[in-house]
């Protein structure tokens, strides 16, 4: 068996390739002579499928926008505050810019239950289209009229706590520029028609123009149109209708474009490939083997720095593709590192304090036993609940919870020091770590804490919400297993603490069977 080079192969598949291509352009010009209307009316078709198609997406990502905005806890908080205590819609709007501002919508309103707008007062036009909706609690998508042609809406009710704050409802319109964007895309002409007249076209000198809707006709300046109407859910009959065109003068000239390009394309490809396979037997082999060894070394796990080439010519693109693609798994793989960090913090904290969590207290104490057994000290806890907490989320509400225990975590991280460790353990329960070599330092800091909460109430919406908090300090030797030291040391500290509540609250109390002669340390 006869074997060839890589080179004359190449030049035998330029020359195969000439051949063809000259057969193939002349049997495509006497090909798509015959069949150059029936495409174009499938070609109509098609639009109007791939345009009912990006119309139902459009519908749908709108709805999905609603949902995503409905569904974020911050802005129902906001919104609550809004509607149901009258605070200034300000902030909401200011939340939602910041969080929702990318959302590729041109027009958006939020309504309350009682279906006043609260943020989009410059979009009232639409607000009042949508009042008979809004009236009727209804929620998913719709069209409406806006400015001769078509705007595609979607809505969702906004609930909190089982009770409606009102309603979120955004657009995209499909007016003259849609209308002209898509003729740019397709190259079909797209107008709106309203009770036989064209309203607005992609075609300026198309609007007046009258059309045979029974018929599916029109006929304008000695020039017929092939025209096919598209069908929109949720549609009411007195809205206009979307159509499509095309020119039988465009296809003529269209045929005529095409013959001269098949001829001029025949003598141009035959150079251009004859050109191109003597390039590429000339200059492929050294670059073409450089990509391989790169290729290898990132199949055996390894990104290495690969430099741009400055050459302007189809392998030297190439390359400079591969570099890009390189250096974006280098980025991806640094956002993973990141995003992998990210998450391990989000596993021992807890969301609403920024402390540690009970989980991380598992992996954070044998360090602490392994730490103070080399120092020969002691691990000191004091374990902190917030007084009468119960009572200030009945009095207050439990958005106001959260501030006061977000604002104590505050007061815990500005009095802890540099060997401390904080936890919130459970509700308005949180635990300090820390080796300690004597048992005054300890209880020092728990009355410094206790004395700034109890003289830093929190403010919140114009309430001062004083709190106190009562302690139970607890030593523990690390002698026995890590999992008996945190039972012990938690169970201890819980009953020096609950010795504090007992003894009126507000107040520093240690475990029983420390040496300190002050064991209660009070108000």
């Amino acid at each position: 068996m006869v074997s060839f080079s890589y080179r004359t192969r190449l030049l035998i598949y330029s020359l195969g390739m000439m051949l063809f291509l000259a057969g193939t352009l002349l049997y495509s010009y006497q090909y798509v002579k015959k069949l150059i209307y029936t495409e174009a009316e499938e070609h109509i078709s098609r639009v109007a499928q791939l345009s009912h198609m990006r119309l139902e997406d459009t519908r749908h990502s709108l709805q999905r926008y609603t949902e995503i905005v409905r569904d974020d806890l911050r802005l129902q908080e906001y919104l609550f505050v809004v509607s149901k205590i009258g605070s200034d819609s300000k902030p909401l709007q200011e939340l939602y810019k910041r969080h929702f501002g990318w959302l590729p919508i041109d027009r958006y309103l939020i309504v309350d239950s009682n279906n006043k707008i609260i943020i989009g007062h410059k979009h009232h036009d639409l607000y009042t289209k949508l009042l008979p909706l809004l009236q009727t609690d209804q929620s998913g998508t719709f069209y409406v009229e806006y400015k001769n042609g078509l705007e595609v809406v979607a809505m969702s009710a906004i609930n909190y706590r089982d009770s409606s704050l009102g309603t979120f409802i955004v657009s995209r319109d499909l007016t003259q520029a849609w209308l002209n964007q898509h003729h740019q895309d397709t190259g079909i002409i797209a107008f709106f028609e309203q009770h036989g007249i064209i309203i607005s076209s992609s075609l300026a000198e198309l609007n007046g123009a009258q059309i045979d809707t029974e018929k599916a006709q029109l006929s304008f300046k000695n020039d017929t149109y092939h025209i096919e109407r598209l069908s929109l859910k949720n549609m009411p009959a007195d809205l206009p209708k979307l159509w499509f065109a095309l020119s039988n003068t465009e296809l003529t000239k269209r045929l005529h474009q095409h013959q001269q390009t098949i001829l001029t394309n025949a003598g141009i490809g035959i150079i251009a490939i004859l050109v191109l396979g003597l390039l590429l037997i000339r200059n492929f082999s050294k670059p073409l083997t450089q990509l391989m060894q790169l290729t290898k070394q990132i199949a055996n796990g390894h990104l290495p720095l690969v430099s741009k080439s400055q050459a302007k010519n189809e392998i030297a693109a190439l390359a400079n593709h591969f570099a890009d693609m390189v250096i974006a798994l280098k980025d991806k793989q640094a956002e993973i590192e990141r995003v992998h960090a990210t998450l391990e913090k989000s596993a021992i904290t807890d969301i609403l304090t920024g402390l540690y969590n009970r989980r991380y207290l598992q992996v954070v104490f044998p360090k602490l036993v392994a730490q103070a057994q080399r120092d020969n000290n002691q691990i000191a806890a004091i374990l902190i609940d917030l007084d009468h907490f119960k009572k200030i989320n009945d009095t207050h509400g439990h958005v106001t919870g959260d501030m006061c225990l977000a604002g104590f975590s505050d007061e815990l991280k500005k009095f802890s020091r540099a060997n401390d460790y904080l936890f919130r353990i459970g509700g308005e329960e949180f635990l300090v770590l820390s080796i300690s070599e004597d048992l005054q330092g300890i209880c020092q800091f728990a009355e410094k804490l206790r004395q700034g909460v109890e003289q830093n109430p929190v403010r919140y919406a114009g309430k001062i919400i004083p709190m106190t908090i009562s302690c139970g300090i607890t030593i523990a030797t690390p002698t026995d297993s890590n999992q008996e030291n945190i039972t012990r040391i938690l169970s201890m500290a819980d009953k020096a603490m609950y010795e504090a509540k007992q003894n009126g609250r507000n107040r520093v109390c240690l475990a029983s069977g420390l040496s300190d002669p002050q064991r209660h340390q009070q108000v």
